[in-house]
């Protein structure tokens, strides 16, 4: 590990990738993308680590129903009733008609009108009948990944939760066939949910079975996911000895960075021998602060590295660096590959003790995941 911090930042994997895999100065971009891989996809999927447990919350919208609406069979456009008082954020919610078995999307075009998807399909018009609009369909975290695999006395795991009396009524999540067979097209109290498209931003979404009547906050637990790491070296720094303000080139970019990441001098030494300062602000592109005073002797405009460090506990770093190395030997057949796996998966089996949400002596799956299996 380097000498004065525990955490293994980014920049440093890489070097000590590349070092034990034995890799040409030309393959750093490989390099990078196989570190990725391990660290936001293999090693994030492995397990519900309890790490990566957040929690949110969302707010359902309550149903519409004031007035009556009238449309004729075949047709796209609803004339509501004086009273109705559509809003601009109807738009895109779902609208069902009394003694209509189809629910529809909903466009609103006034206060009293709006259109239709697909055609209103009844063997005769509708005249003024009434009405729900509702919003059965929900964005979660943008970082959320999956739901904790927690199941419940029915085999439903994950879900969101809602609070009742003082206590937490759940929500589970329900597989698609369920789905399909316990649909409800009049929005009540929802019992279940289902997984859903992403929205148009790339978040994931989810469907309320049956759709929400009420306005409520519903609350969820998820396991987020990790976003790619990162490093930046444009331009040079200058800082004092013992001082702990850096002040950098105008070509420095100091804000791609997040507070929490680290700086280095590469000129102190770099792969294990690097001596980390870890950044506690970022006033702009040329200006930060360290957590602590630069040990080092001073130095003026010279090279850097800002370097993110993976967002799990320290006793993981490693496993990272033996999960790209060992991908690297076996893309050069190289002997050493169940070395690095062994290495790998030891790492992975000392975290779980601690960092996996169940208890340890209960298996998760099964005796693969253990680091002898297959040996």
């Amino acid at each position: 590990m380097a000498k004065n911090i525990n955490a293994i930042p980014y920049t440093e994997i890489q070097e000590r990738t590349s070092s034990l895999s034995r890799v040409s100065e030309d393959t750093k971009e490989k390099v990078r993308g196989v570190i990725q891989d391990v660290y936001t996809r293999e090693i994030a999927s492995m397990f519900d680590w309890d790490f990566l447990i957040a929690s949110s919350s969302l707010v359902t919208i309550g149903e519409w129903k004031q007035g009556t609406v009238s449309v004729n069979t075949g047709t796209t456009t609803l004339s509501f009733s004086s009273d109705a008082a559509l809003t601009a954020d109807m738009t895109g919610r779902k609208i069902k008609l009394a003694g209509n078995d189809v629910v529809y999307n909903f466009t609103r075009t006034a206060t009293t009108s709006g259109t239709i998807s697909p055609d209103f399909n009844g063997p005769s018009n509708a005249t003024s009948v009434s009405y729900s609009i509702f919003q059965p369909i929900y964005p979660l975290s943008s970082d959320f990944d999956r739901f904790p695999s927690s199941v419940d006395d029915e085999g439903r795991g994950g879900g969101l939760y809602r609070w009742q009396g003082g206590q937490k009524l759940g929500v589970p999540l329900e597989e698609y066939i369920e789905s399909i067979e316990n649909y409800s097209s009049a929005p009540s109290i929802p019992s279940r949910i289902k997984m859903v498209e992403e929205n148009t931003l790339g978040v994931q979404q989810i469907e309320f079975r049956p759709a929400p009547r009420d306005a409520r906050v519903y609350n969820y637990d998820y396991i987020k996911e990790l976003r790619p790491l990162e490093e930046t070296s444009a331009g040079t720094v200058s800082i004092t000895a013992s001082a702990t303000g850096v002040t950098g080139s105008t070509a420095c970019r100091f804000t791609e960075a997040t507070t929490g990441d680290y700086l280095r001098i590469s000129a102190f030494g770099v792969g294990q021998d690097s001596s980390w300062h870890r950044i506690i602000a970022i006033a702009n592109d040329s200006s930060c602060t360290l957590q602590s005073a630069f040990a080092n002797s001073g130095v003026v405009s010279t090279n850097y590295v800002i370097s993110s460090a993976p967002d799990m506990p320290n006793r993981l770093h490693p496993a990272i660096i033996y999960g790209a190395v060992r991908a690297l030997t076996l893309d050069q057949t190289d002997e050493s590959f169940l070395v690095y796996h062994t290495r790998f998966a030891e790492g992975l089996t000392d975290a779980k003790r601690i960092h996996v949400t169940r208890i340890y002596s209960k298996k998760v799956t099964g005796d693969h995941e253990e680091y002898q299996y297959r040996r």
